[in-house]
């Protein structure tokens, strides 16, 4: 086969020529085009899907639909309803960089269920809509090589290895393995998804990660207003084709409003906060996503091994500088922090026991901590190298 014939084959959505086009997995191959004056179903689409054989398929959509009629189905507040639909209309705009919803909540309060639920208005598969998270690099690759949304469930803890290949998994990343069965061939896993996560504590502890996502605590539910999941799945799917037509209609509003759509700021992640505004059409996500931001800051600070003693550590008057500063090597730093924090701290794994480890970890939290008004400073001397900090109040 020549050069000419070869062409580029897509998961479930894509954006193409100012369009999105979603693959509709149903045995005819039709597909939705959405653009600035709607969207339709069309038998032949203009791009080329790919299918495993778990893709699940869409409903086919209704017009007149809304949304909100799955409100009661994913049991949770008015504010966290908000960032849901806000990552579902990520999720379909066609291209990355995507934001990650981190579902957290005690046990009980349909975590599950609301990804189920997202999973059918997304990405449905036939089979396994959860999952467990992957054990190693490579299973992400696979993972993401076959689904274009990733659904992990009942989730405990993220180790920093697999929280920053889930950052490049959904900003676009290129993971490489080797072949079985082969010595010098490779396999090469090019994915660009969006994320969901569920599970009881608050296992996303990475600012990097944190930054990237729409985080959820869904409330306790009563016994009386629980549902069983038959009489859950019949309502879902009465209302799922008019809810998934209603997405269409918010998407199209993006594709013919994103442009001109202007936000009071850059928060990361601000192409996907400027799209999910234009399609909603109001200033209600930005206004969630803006509390979220902070949420996602306390989160990490509170998980960081070190942000609380470097704090005692500019308040506590004992620095040997001005109120509010700080300034010295890796080592000394290590040596003030082992002062103050207790064994139990002491102990974890996540605290640096080296001026290397101490290093990395500080320019993992340093945003967070500008965030919160304490500014840290890497410099280098022909000696030496030396951080500093102050704070906002001193300056």
């Amino acid at each position: 086969m020549s050069t000419t014939d070869c062409c580029n084959v897509h998961l479930r959505v894509v954006r193409a020529d100012g369009r999105i086009y979603i693959d509709l997995g149903n045995e005819s191959w039709q597909a939705v085009e959405v653009d600035t004056e709607g969207w339709r179903v069309i038998d032949k689409p203009p791009v080329k899907f790919r299918r495993t054989p778990n893709t699940g398929s869409l409903p086919m959509p209704a017009r007149n639909g809304n949304l909100d009629d799955l409100r009661q189905l994913a049991a949770t507040t008015d504010e966290n309803w908000i960032l849901t639909k806000g990552w579902i209309l990520d999720a379909l705009k066609g291209h990355g960089p995507y934001m990650v919803l981190a579902i957290t909540g005690e046990q009980g309060s349909a975590k599950s269920s609301l990804c189920r639920l997202l999973r059918d208005l997304v990405d449905p598969l036939k089979k396994a809509p959860l999952s467990s998270l992957p054990r190693e690099e490579k299973d992400l690759g696979v993972d993401g090589s076959n689904e274009h949304l990733l659904v992990y469930d009942n989730v405990s803890f993220v180790p920093q290895w697999l929280s920053d290949c889930l950052c490049r998994a959904s900003t676009g990343a290129g993971i490489k393995s080797r072949t079985l069965y082969t010595n010098d061939q490779q396999s090469v896993f090019d994915i660009c998804c969006p994320i969901c996560l569920n599970g009881i504590p608050d296992y996303a502890e990475s600012n990097d990660l944190l930054g990237r996502s729409l985080i959820i605590n869904q409330p306790a539910i009563a016994e009386h207003d629980r549902l069983e999941e038959k009489k859950l799945a019949a309502m879902f799917q009465r209302v799922r084709a008019g809810s998934f037509g209603a997405i269409l209609d918010m998407l199209s509003r993006g594709l013919r409003d994103s442009e001109s759509t202007v936000l009071p700021g850059l928060p990361r992640m601000a192409d996907s906060a400027k799209w999910v505004t234009s399609c909603l059409g109001d200033t209600t996500f930005i206004t969630e996503y803006q509390r979220n931001i902070k949420n996602a800051i306390d989160l990490g600070l509170e998980a960081s091994p070190i942000a609380a003693a470097i704090k005692e550590l500019l308040s506590d008057g004992t620095t040997g500088f001005i109120p509010g500063h700080w300034e010295g090597t890796a080592t000394e730093l290590l040596t003030k922090l082992d002062e103050r924090v207790s064994y139990q701290q002491y102990v974890q794994k996540s605290y640096p026991k080296s001026a290397k480890a101490l290093s990395n970890r500080l320019r993992r939290d340093a945003p967070a901590m500008r965030a919160v008004g304490i500014n840290v400073e890497f410099q280098r001397t022909k000696s030496a190298r030396y951080i500093a900090f102050s704070t906002v109040d001193s300056q």
